[in-house]
């Protein structure tokens, strides 16, 4: 029982060892990973002590050797008894064979039990599974069955593996022929045939021989050989006694090695070292032999069946190169011939290449053509030269090059002196191997004479085959011999289905058999007919035929021939039903036009009208026949004399074209375009107008106008504020001293209430100056805003409040507020002022005869028919302002320079002409747009386009309140020695301690004197030599915690970033306000 056990637990064990295996063979692609890896798992089994795959070539030598639990050296076993012994299990039938003593002695495993297990597939043996046993066992049924089972599994991997590289080596060699095969000629590709067979099965040598017959001895004569990794040099010998002999007899032979023991005397082996062979013999075409293909291997040729297949791959390529080789020799011999035959031929011989240009000509084309030697034609391009028309000799050429074979031509060349000659090419694209076209050859033959003959004859059989009337002829029997090209448009019948036929059979008639016969006795008699009948085409289709019969007779008045010309008349019939559907076609047509179209009489009256006319002018076509221009025109906006001038030249032949303005049926004037030309109406001569309503071309050309006038107007606008902002800048210097010291001043003379009332006149008028270069500098857009979201319908309830009190009542104040209106990012003084202005210009206008002042505002989408019209702006959400105004209105010359600065059309003392030049630039600087509409006496319209805010990004502003007092030191610098000692004078006063410098380049010896004792540096921006922002970098690099003020007329070029980096807590602009001075520099000082 325990004996059973056993071997189910080993047959189990063995099922587990084979399924790995199988499992392996299926996905391994690498042949050394499977085998290794397969040992390995037999190994595995606690009694199997070694196993080992010996790999064998189909001669039964050991190419590699697999192995678990023991090492074997391939040389030694191929020396050994074990390679003896190998060759007998391989021509045995025994499916396992148990190693003997001597064998075992080999393996080192004497005490091991051996078995070795073929790998067959087929009836090759590809390899030997050795297994080495602990123990001394016979292999029971079940276990050699399951062994057997896993050697067939593994010589059916190898088998494939065999197969891939059989496969791989043959690709390689396609691939060798197909891609790398290059030369000039057919020996230069032997050459490198060669040279790419020895590369694909690394051989010592291999040649191409020519067999050749010498001295009734045949021989090999090299053409190329290939030796020792490098060209070699050719040789001939003998065939007896070679391997040679051999295969040209058996067709392939292979000696896998010892050739030389074989063929000791051949010249073949002396090379060194050469051991195999393999040759396969070189056929012709009718299978005649040409060489052979020989490769000779210093080493073993180790896979026979590999070879064999390459070389058969190359030996067809060189077949066919050798057969190319004999051409070529041919070609040669055939030369001189072909010259004979070229300089005494009757034709003209010639070859031109592609484009053209001749490379020879034989004696016999130099003649036809005129010239005298082949210089003269050399080079030229035939297609301009000879050819009389180039057209011809495109078409030609694309035929031969769409063609393989011979394609004849007939044409006009030119001689050298100008004259034609008729000729017959017969020529041929000549192509390479690749098919590429080398030039084109032919021969060309005289036919001048033979031309005009059948010319002649042709221009004859012209007249009858393409006459209009169809032409029939028959013989005495009345058989159809001549059937015309227009008798088959007739009939339906091709010439060559009626030639031979009864005329009766084809031509079938209206009429009885008895009446035809009368129609022939009448010809006969009167030697022709006359009439109409009723014929039938081939499908049976009725036809209306004038036909007639004329009889022809020989020379002895004999009846031989009937000829009839018949002519289809069923269009004449059918002529009235034609003219009713033309009728009605044109009138379809003409009604279909879009554009107006009008039929005059000479007298200008309208014969007739389209649809298109009495959709322009809204009257029934009834009304408008009969009518003129004159009667649909709009009054006294036409010239009619000069109107009519071009209508009677349109009546002479000479086209017009003009604009007239019409008046439609609802009173509507509208402009047209008008073309006149000359026509025909049943028979007399009119004019035809052709019109176009410009209504809407008129309106689009309008408003191109208006936008360009916008465009140069906003770039006037933007060049007059560059020069607006740099004369405010220097405006701002002038008043800083005159604020600061009224200010200074007021402060001083508390007690003189009557000098206190002078300062704060002083004050007073500066701030008036200053508020006036804020609107210059708004103007040109130089100056930073108080931004912040704006609600305007709040701005326009303040601004309509404040208006309502000053406007007289003889004005109406309308307003229409949409109050969802969302906020607009806007300084919202900036804003105040822009209402205020167009308010006050609005109800100005007004004064004298009152009227009504209107200010609406509602959210609009700019859209892309918009932008057309308001190009500076980018789709999005707009607030629209409208302040519009029942006034006087505006010229257009006014309207033009509205928005210029310093422009008024107001009286002195009424205005500065800033009013609309500042509003423009406050709506510019906040992406918007303003527009005007006016008319004298109508009134005036102002619409404003401001952006939506993005609330989102909003910060909150915070301002200071109180204006306290201090008692550091400060240290001061400004290059102008007033402004310098205001403002010291400003901040002693609110008990500050100051020192003074206009030489920037001094403050910093001032500063590292006593590095503790300033807390503060004011500094101005614009100083010679050392400006505000320099002076800064440098007390920075020193002294990083000083606070700097920077006092500046202009400030765009102060960004955050550059106040960063150079330490400026804050910037104020001149003219600087004393309690704006003391609060910064608290706020600052307590902020360190």
């Amino acid at each position: 029982m325990n004996m059973g056990m056993d071997e189910v637990s080993r047959i189990n064990q063995y099922l587990k060892i084979i399924r790995n295996i199988n499992q392996l063979i299926v996905r391994e692609k690498n042949k050394q990973r499977l085998l290794t890896q397969s040992c390995r798992f037999l190994k595995e089994d606690d009694n199997v002590h070694f196993a080992a795959i010996i790999e064998i070539t189909p001669s039964g030598i050991i190419s590699e050797v697999y192995s678990e639990g023991i090492v074997f050296d391939v040389d030694q076993l191929m020396n050994s008894n074990l390679h003896s012994w190998i060759k007998r299990i391989i021509a045995s039938d025994k499916a396992i064979f148990n190693l003997e003593p001597p064998v075992s002695e080999i393996l080192g495993k004497d005490q091991v039990h051996t078995v070795a297990i073929p790998m067959r597939y087929q009836e090759y043996t590809l390899g030997i599974l050795l297994l080495g046993f602990n123990e001394s066992q016979d292999i029971e049924s079940d276990e050699q069955a399951l062994f057997l089972e896993l050697s067939s599994d593994l010589a059916f991997a190898l088998h494939t593996f065999e197969l891939e590289e059989e496969n791989r080596s043959i690709a390689r060699a396609i691939q060798f022929i197909n891609q790398k095969i290059g030369g000039k000629n057919s020996k230069e590709v032997l050459e490198s045939l060669t040279t790419n067979m020895a590369h694909s099965l690394q051989a010592e040598m291999v040649f191409v021989g020519q067999l050749i017959t010498e001295n009734r001895k045949k021989k090999i004569h090299t053409i190329t050989v290939f030796q020792e990794g490098k060209k070699g040099e050719n040789f001939e010998f003998e065939l007896t006694n070679t391997p040679c002999a051999e295969t040209i007899e058996k067709g392939v032979v292979i000696y896998e090695k010892d050739v030389t023991r074989k063929f000791s005397g051949s010249h073949l082996f002396k090379v060194r070292g050469i051991t195999g062979y393999a040759g396969v013999a070189l056929k012709g075409m009718s299978d005649e032999i040409l060489g052979v293909l020989v490769v000779l291997t210093k080493g073993q040729i180790l896979n026979a069946h590999l070879t064999y297949r390459v070389i058969q791959v190359f030996a067809h390529r060189v077949e066919v190169e050798l057969l190319r080789l004999k051409s070529e020799q041919k070609l040669k011999e055939s030369e001189q011939q072909y010259r004979n035959i070229f300089e005494n031929s009757p034709f003209g011989i010639y070859r031109t290449t592609i484009d053209g240009r001749v490379l020879i000509a034989n004696p016999a084309l130099l003649n036809l053509l005129g010239y005298t030697s082949i210089d003269e034609m050399k080079n030229k391009d035939i297609g301009r030269y000879i050819y009389s028309d180039q057209n011809q000799r495109t078409a030609f050429i694309n035929e031969l090059l769409n063609s393989d074979d011979y394609v004849i031509l007939d044409s006009i060349f030119r001689k050298k002196d100008g004259t034609p000659v008729y000729v017959r090419q017969k020529a041929k694209a000549v192509r390479d191997e690749n098919g590429q076209v080398q030039y084109i050859e032919g021969t060309v033959e005289n036919i001048s004479e033979r031309k005009e003959q059948e010319d002649y004859i042709r221009y004859q059989n012209k007249l009858l085959a393409f006459a209009s009337d169809a032409i029939i002829g028959t013989d005495g029997n009345y058989r159809i011999r001549f059937w015309n090209k227009s008798a088959e448009q007739l009939y339906g019948w091709k010439a060559e289905e009626v030639i031979g036929k009864r005329i009766e059979e084809i031509v079938k008639m209206e009429i009885p058999h008895k009446k035809r016969l009368e129609i022939r006795k009448i010809a006969r008699k009167m030697g022709s007919w006359r009439g109409e009948v009723i014929q039938y085409d081939k499908n049976g289709k009725k036809l209306n035929i004038e036909m007639s019969i004329s009889d022809l007779r020989d020379e002895n008045g004999k009846f031989i021939a009937s000829v009839g010309i018949n002519r289809d008349i069923s269009q004449k019939i059918k002529y009235e039903n034609a003219l009713k559907a033309s009728e009605e076609s044109y009138r379809g047509l003409f009604d279909s036009v879009m554009e107006a179209i009008y039929i005059q009489a000479a007298d200008g009256t309208f014969l007739d009208v389209n649809e298109g006319a009495v959709r322009m002018y809204g009257y029934p076509k009834e009304y408008l026949i009969g009518k003129s221009p004159a009667d649909v025109g709009a009054p006294n906006r036409n010239d009619m004399n000069k109107i009519q001038e071009q209508f009677n030249k349109a009546l002479q032949g000479e086209p017009q074209q003009f604009e007239f303005w019409g008046k439609r049926a609802n009173g509507e004037e509208f402009p047209k375009n008008v073309r006149l030309y000359k026509g025909k109406y049943f028979g007399q001569d009119v004019v035809i107008a052709l019109a176009e309503d410009i209504t809407e071309k008129k309106k689009l050309e309008e408003d191109k106008k208006n936008l360009e006038r916008q465009v140069h107007q906003n770039q006037r606008l933007e060049t007059i504020g560059t020069l607006a902002g740099g004369i405010a800048h220097d405006f701002n210097n002038i008043l800083t001293p005159i604020l600061g010291y009224a200010e200074m001043i007021k402060m001083a003379v508390k007690k003189d209430p009557n000098l206190k009332t002078k300062a704060e006149q002083i004050i007073n008028a500066s701030l008036r100056a200053r508020d006036l270069i804020q609107q210059i500098l708004t103007f040109s857009r130089q100056i930073d805003q108080q931004v912040k979201p704006v609600h305007l319908q709040h701005l326009i309830n303040e601004a309509a409040h404040l208006l309502r009190a000053s406007i007289p009542s003889t004005i109406k104040l309308k307003k229409e507020i949409d109050k969802t209106c969302p906020p607009v990012m806007a300084d919202p003084a900036q804003l105040h002022q822009v209402i205020m202005n167009l308010c006050t210009n609005a109800y100005q206008a007004m004064e004298k005869t009152g009227g009504e002042l209107y200010i609406g505002l509602k959210p609009i989408m700019v859209d892309e028919s918009m932008i057309k019209l308001l190009p500076s702006l980018k789709p999005g959400m707009y607030n629209r302002l409208v302040v519009s105004d029942t006034g006087e209105g505006m010229e257009p010359w006014v309207l033009e320079r509205i928005f210029e600065p310093f422009f008024t059309t107001k009286g002195v003392g009424k205005g500065t002409g800033l009013g609309l030049s500042v509003v423009h630039g406050i709506i510019k600087n906040y992406n918007g747009e303003i527009t005007v509409y006016s008319e004298k006496n109508k009134g005036t319209i102002f619409q404003v386009y401001l952006p939506i805010a993005n609330t989102q990004d909003i910060k909150e502003v915070k301002q200071t309140e109180k204006i306290p007092r201090g008692s550091e030191h400060i240290l001061i610098v400004d290059d102008e020695p007033g402004v310098l000692e205001l403002e010291q004078q400003m901040l002693n006063y609110f008990g500050y301690q100051t020192h003074g410098w206009s030489e920037s380049t001094k403050v910093l010896e001032e500063l590292m004197a006593d590095p503790h004792k300033y807390k503060m540096l004011i500094t101005d921006l614009t100083m010679p030599n050392l400006t505000g922002m320099q002076l800064a970098e440098l007390v920075r690099s020193h002294f990083p915690d000083l606070p700097i003020v920077m006092i500046t007329g202009y400030s765009e070029e102060l960004t955050d970033d550059l106040k960063e980096k150079y330490g400026i807590q804050a910037i104020l602009m001149k003219p600087v306000i004393a309690s704006d001075l003391a609060l910064t520099v608290r706020r600052i000082l307590d902020a360190q």
